[in-house]
């Protein structure tokens, strides 16, 4: 990826100072335009590298020639919301198959677990299997998958956190505060005991929800999915009717609002079954 374009990207999740903010811009515009920019220059070359390993199509570099498509900032911005889904999709079936990177990792070593989410290491894994993991999507996302590996971009595109960067009902928060060396240790015994009751409570919750009542918690879950997807449609159809400035973006709004509306229906259709 080129510098000043992963800087942008890597920026694009971050809050805007007041002057951006008068100007009417966002990290995230910026880094759209950026993207918008390059990828509509008819005078940058860009293959693919050399991965047969990855996939057989990669056994030689791929010319990635745009033809007559032009990209838009809508196009991009459903560019990236699929990139996230789709990307979290596989790592998180890669990783659950026990061929993925942290497969001979100590599962206590939480910060090693978490640097190595979705990445390949040849050391640690039994061979590249990733291919295995596509499901329906075409192999041009297990180039995806590499590029975001190499860039060290993967945990930043699938919106992955450290569990101490999250808050839920069962954990309690770290302590923000200073005090003496007996104080600090004192915090840091209270906050393991409260991890150790909250753990506790998760793993009954878990208990009694496999014994009694799974249909209701997926039910629950299928219902907030529903809900998440109806707002992202109501979202893209305002967007397209007003900010939307060509009739390629409108295009673009309109195929992803069909494919919304096609999950939304499905999942209907489920919880009607």
């Amino acid at each position: 990826m080129l510098p000043d374009l992963r800087r942008a990207y890597s920026l694009s999740q971050t809050g805007s100072n007041r002057e951006m903010l008068d100007a009417g811009e966002t990290h995230m515009s910026k880094f759209l335009q950026l993207l918008v920019r390059y990828f509509n220059d008819p005078s940058l070359e860009v293959s693919t590298p050399c991965q047969p390993s990855l996939h057989y199509s990669f056994a030689e570099p791929i010319a990635c020639n745009k033809g007559e498509f032009e990209l838009t900032e809508m196009k991009a911005k459903k560019l990236i919301s699929d990139s996230r889904r789709y990307l979290t999709t596989m790592i998180n079936d890669w990783e659950k198959s026990g061929n993925g990177s942290n497969q001979r990792l100590d599962d206590s070593d939480d910060d090693l677990v978490f640097d190595l989410w979705g990445r390949f290491v040849p050391e640690t894994c039994d061979g590249d299997d990733r291919a295995n993991f596509l499901r329906h999507l075409p192999h041009y996302w297990l180039m995806v998958w590499h590029l975001c590996d190499e860039g060290d971009l993967l945990r930043f595109t699938c919106a992955q956190l450290r569990d101490d960067h999250t808050a839920s009902s069962l954990s309690a928060p770290p302590s923000v505060t200073r005090g003496s060396g007996s104080a600090r240790k004192f915090a840091q015994q209270t906050l393991e005991l409260h991890k150790q009751i909250a753990d506790s409570v998760k793993n009954i919750g878990m208990a009694v929800a496999r014994c009694s009542d799974d249909t209701s918690y997926e039910r629950a879950s299928k219902i907030r999915r529903l809900d998440k997807l109806k707002a992202d449609r109501y979202l893209v159809f305002r967007d397209s009717k007003c900010q939307a400035s060509s009739q390629d973006e409108r295009d673009a709004a309109s195929d992803y609002v069909r494919e919304l509306d096609e999950m939304i229906d499905e999942l209907k259709a489920e919880l009607r079954g």
